[in-house]
């Protein structure tokens, strides 16, 4: 939703040039430094921020003049269609964690109070209300990725709804079978499916043919909507223009591809 500010990145350049004993008055000497050199000094420098800088776009008031989405979805691209969504878990899955499975609801509650403190168990029973059979590592799971990722996607499109351009939402639930299920729908997991590679991705998608259905539908929305500015195709259930009255998304799971309007609402409210 917001890019760096000049205030964030100056920080970010001085403690960069302080790791490798450059002065503001001596810049050229950085054409010199080895590029192993200069990567290890920007990680030992942004390690050391606090709050942390992310490496991205600034937003200097003439190159880049406003935030892409604060206070309001930016007027530079009010007339390109947006397609958003995220996948259920993002990085919140258990793929390097053998013993995910073993998670307890109690287990779970302890993990939630530090951050949702008295509203942990409305919070785990909204969701469970939402996957009435998931288990507690998947419930963590979704509200990991709701926290990192879906609740400013859904930002994202509500401010987005306001200009000409249409937005279409999506949730992608598709949980891979490989490490015994672990990982869950993770971060990126959806790429695999947008571009219709299953098998080029096996080590992530388990080259299974519900997969491959699931792909050729969404790979086809991918091409209609780069066509079109619209993914709605035969082969889905038709795809709501987005509205923060609904907010209709487009739900991608094992079992079924369906049209929710605003599926998490009550839960997702929850956890912000």
């Amino acid at each position: 939703l917001r890019q760096n500010t000049t205030e964030q990145t100056a920080r970010q350049a001085r403690a960069v040039l302080s790791q490798l004993n450059i002065t503001g008055s001596d810049l050229r000497r950085l054409h010199d430094v080895p590029t192993a050199d200069l990567m290890s000094a920007s990680i030992a420098a942004q390690s050391g921020l606090a709050p942390a800088v992310g490496w991205g776009p600034v937003v200097d008031g003439q190159v880049l003049p406003q935030h892409a989405f604060d206070p309001v979805a930016s007027a530079v691209a009010a007339n390109v269609p947006l397609l958003i969504g995220n996948t259920y878990a993002e990085f919140g899955g258990g793929m390097g964690n053998p013993t995910a499975h073993e998670l307890t609801f109690d287990g779970l509650r302890a993990r939630l109070q530090p951050t949702l403190a008295a509203r942990t168990d409305e919070a785990i029973a909204a969701y469970r209300k939402i996957f009435p059979s998931a288990r507690p590592f998947e419930i963590a799971g979704v509200i990991a990725g709701t926290q990192r990722y879906r609740l400013a996607a859904v930002t994202m499109a509500d401010l987005k709804a306001a200009q000409p351009a249409p937005v279409y939402m999506y949730w992608f639930g598709w949980n891979t079978p490989v490490l015994d299920g672990r990982p869950l729908a993770f971060h990126c997991q959806d790429l695999a499916f947008w571009f219709d590679n299953i098998d080029l991705a096996a080590q992530a998608t388990g080259g299974t043919d519900d997969a491959r259905s699931l792909a050729s539908k969404m790979s086809a929305a991918l091409v209609a909507f780069t066509k079109t500015g619209n993914p709605n195709h035969p082969g889905l259930p038709e795809w709501p223009r987005y509205t923060t009255t609904s907010r209709p998304t487009m739900v991608f799971e094992n079992e079924r591809v369906s049209v929710k309007n605003d599926p998490d609402k009550d839960a997702r409210t929850l956890i912000a």
